[in-house]
């Protein structure tokens, strides 16, 4: 009984009976209009005084809900929800965004058989908002039916079972064959309970008969309606609404529930924010001491640079005595360092002038025997030689630079020609001595 909330009570199309109160008669029953707010204000004249918010668990009759057995296909465990309501919406009296659906399967998780149950969204919601108003919290909504079945499977051990209960003013019968099959039905008398168990027994068939609970007690016309039938046996149950929840719950048996999905109960809600309190206090306290350990590392590193700002100012002024020390010591240095450098090799590498005469003398060595050459002008610098000229054709051009190119300094690659009338070719002729050649490329 600790698990549940301390009133259960059970919600009919008209009435509103009290299964357990702390101290108090079980029984008591009130009268209500029909609609939710009307039953909300019967469960509230049924519990004691209170000086704060209380706790219900809110069992609802058949005649509230609309029930199925269905058969799944196979489908992966977050489609299933939309495969129950895509399969039950055929069976329901109202459109299915006008219903809000609880569903348990029988058998193991696994399970394609389910039981899916149905019930108005908007009577829903004004019984949970009146609930509210008056300072109950709803724990669970559960389908009476769901709770018998939930509780057969307690006490089936692999039978096949069929259960006769006490349900408001007339009886529940609930059988099941273990994964095959499941049925229930609601009699209001003992003619109806007789055609119930017929047609009950018929849908469980099977080779042997089921075994048979009866609270005999409870419901006086289950013996008259067992003794119509031939050949069935039963044994004397004593059933109550309030223990089957209490043996369905503490079996851990999962029923259809109400309090699913958007109308999720505040306790489950309060449950899941203290658990996400929890873990952002969790993330708080990690981001606190990765923040503190960040906090040191940075002090450290900030000593390390006072050291070595300390260390750069002791040589500055053991270099410059005289001047302030910089803001940025290192950089000073490096500065100074590439300025005496440059001053080092200007003086230890003083230039050197190539003898021009001596390479206008390689090249005029240089023009073959076979070609006559007018040379319109010559330039000498310190990278090579350049000539502008005419000659017969392109081919006595390049047979020109082909021969320079030969000379022991000057490298010379094929000439720029252009031809102005026959036999008479335009040409420049770039000769670079190889020394210069040679600093370029190692420079690259």
């Amino acid at each position: 009984m600790s698990s549940l909330a301390p009133h259960v009570l059970r919600l009919a199309s008209n009435e509103v009976v009290r299964l357990s109160a702390a101290g108090d008669d079980i029984g008591t029953s009130a009268m209500h209009d029909g609609t939710g707010a009307g039953a909300a204000e019967a469960v509230a004249s049924l519990l004691p005084p209170r000086g704060s918010s209380d706790r219900v668990l809110l069992v609802v009759a058949d005649d509230l809900v609309v029930s199925r057995c269905l058969e799944l296909p196979q489908v992966a465990g977050r489609h299933r929800s939309g495969a129950v309501d895509l399969a039950f919406e055929p069976y329901m009296a109202t459109p299915l965004e006008e219903a809000h659906v609880a569903w348990m399967s029988i058998g193991d998780n696994a399970s394609t058989t389910v039981v899916a149950f149905g019930i108005g969204r908007v009577w829903m919601e004004d019984l949970l908002a009146a609930l509210t108003i008056r300072h109950l919290e709803c724990e669970r909504l559960l389908p009476e039916t769901a709770v018998w079945l939930a509780w057969l499977d307690t006490v089936a051990d692999g039978e096949a079972m069929l259960a006769i209960a006490p349900a408001g003013r007339g009886c529940m019968v609930v059988g099941r064959r273990p994964q095959t099959r499941v049925i229930w039905a609601w009699a209001k008398d003992g003619g109806d309970l007789e055609i119930v168990l017929r047609q009950v027994f018929l849908t469980l068939g099977g080779s042997a008969p089921p075994v048979v609970l009866a609270d005999t007690e409870r419901c006086p016309q289950t013996t008259e309606a067992l003794v119509a039938l031939p050949h069935v046996e039963y044994r004397q149950q004593s059933m109550n609404l309030l223990e089957a929840v209490e043996t369905a719950v503490s079996h851990g048996n999962t029923m259809a529930d109400f309090r699913s999905g958007l109308f999720r109960s505040g306790r489950t809600v309060r449950v899941v924010t203290v658990h996400g309190t929890i873990l952002g206090a969790l993330v708080a306290v990690g981001l606190i001491l990765w923040s503190i350990g960040n906090l040191r590392e940075g002090l450290h590193l900030a000593e390390n640079t006072e050291q070595l700002r300390a260390a750069q100012a002791l040589l500055w002024h053991e270099l410059y005595p005289q001047q302030d020390v910089p803001s940025d010591v290192s950089r000073h240095l490096a500065s100074e360092h590439r300025r005496l450098e440059t001053i080092a090799l200007a003086k230890g590498q003083p230039k050197q002038h190539v003898p021009a005469l001596d390479r206008l003398r390689e090249i005029v060595a240089a023009v073959p025997a076979n070609v006559r050459v007018d040379v319109g002008q010559i330039a000498v610098d310190q990278q090579g030689v350049t000539l502008h000229g005419e000659t017969e054709d392109h081919l006595a051009a390049e047979a020109l630079s082909r021969s320079i190119d030969q000379s022991k300094h000057l490298s010379c690659p094929l000439p720029r020609s252009e031809v102005l009338t026959p036999h008479r070719t335009a040409f420049v002729i770039q000769a670079v001595y190889r020394e210069a050649a040679s600093a370029k490329e190692t420079s690259r």
